[in-house]
């Protein structure tokens, strides 16, 4: 059976109607990059579902990195990739949906930021000099309640020519991106942005996997406190929170997301869900921030790549005359 009615069935069988084959295909043939493979198409596929996000209307897309492997070898990984634009609209579909704010704060704006209260006050004169970008705001306005986020402007950055040219509009939409997820922490479970992609990084456990590659040894969690934040469901029920491996945490968001997408959204259960869901996704951050700072991360780049296909290619043509 293909990687397509593999798709087709068990979009089928979940009831995503609009997932039939002719959508399935067409997302292969028009949207997907050349050169995919089976397993990363059926993965894209089963993101797009359990996201929402559609990619025929761009809120989501299949990205082809360069990637360089443990062994020194190159190959290129298909991954799912979403932007705040995507989140934006997907939120918009949700009914208790009331919109979205950010903005980038300089320092000599005047800004009073109320995490907890969900209040948000910034003024500044646009005809002045407003000084360094300190940080920015997000505001996502759902079921009569406000849910802020504030991002220091230590906390993201890239290397992208968005963020050369406009480093406070995409420190804005960053904020934007972790404000919709901590409004919606079941929905966006696992989505990655644009906005928050790292340019330098070294593959993951997934990527090696389909790329076919040996599993590099992952780095030794870090020593567990005495006491702290557990995780509250799943196989790993118990766990300190400051035990989970960067790739734990990803298969305890996973376990959540399906818990949550079949539970009753009234049950009782789903608020103490979603506050442990958020906890264990500042883990993964963290963790994901502690590797940034190692600097232990390859960027390959285009020439790098083509260098060594073209030296593979050589290898290959004195193997066949000799």
């Amino acid at each position: 059976m293909s990687a397509i009615q593999k798709a087709e069935q068990q979009g089928l069988e979940r009831g995503f109607v609009h997932w039939d084959r002719e959508r399935i295909e067409l997302c292969k043939r028009t949207i997907c990059p050349k050169g995919i493979t089976d397993d990363e198409f059926t993965l894209f596929i089963e993101q797009c579902k359990a996201s929402g996000l559609n990619p025929f209307l761009k809120e989501a897309y299949c990205v082809p990195r360069k990637t360089k492997m443990a062994d020194g070898s190159f190959v290129t990984v298909h991954t799912f990739q979403s932007g705040v634009e995507g989140l934006r609209a997907r939120a918009g579909r949700f009914p208790g949906f009331q919109g979205s704010t950010s903005a980038a704060v300089r320092e000599k704006d005047e800004c009073e930021v109320d995490v907890d209260a969900g209040v948000v006050r910034h003024k500044f004169k646009p005809t002045q000099q407003r000084g360094r970008i300190v940080g920015a705001w997000a505001k996502v306005n759902r079921d009569g309640q406000s849910i802020v986020v504030w991002l220091d402007v230590t906390a993201r950055s890239g290397q992208s020519q968005f963020w050369r040219d406009d480093p406070g509009g995409m420190l804005a939409k960053c904020a934007e991106v972790a404000a919709l997820k901590k409004a919606y922490p079941t929905q966006f479970t696992g989505v990655d942005t644009r906005e928050e992609a790292i340019e330098e990084r070294e593959p993951s456990r997934l990527e090696q996997a389909i790329a076919g590659q040996p599993v590099a040894q992952q780095t030794p969690a870090l020593p567990p406190p005495l006491s702290g934040p557990k995780v509250e469901f799943g196989p790993m029920k118990g766990r300190l929170l400051e035990t989970l491996t960067f790739e734990e945490c990803d298969a305890a968001l996973g376990e959540a997301q399906q818990l949550m997408a079949a539970a009753n959204p009234k049950a009782k259960w789903l608020p103490k869900m979603e506050a442990n869901v958020a906890a264990i996704r500042e883990r993964k951050n963290a963790l994901w921030d502690a590797a940034m700072e190692e600097g232990s991360k390859d960027e390959v780049t285009d020439a790098e790549f083509r260098d060594a296909e073209k030296a593979d290619i050589l290898a290959k043509e004195k193997e066949e005359h000799t």
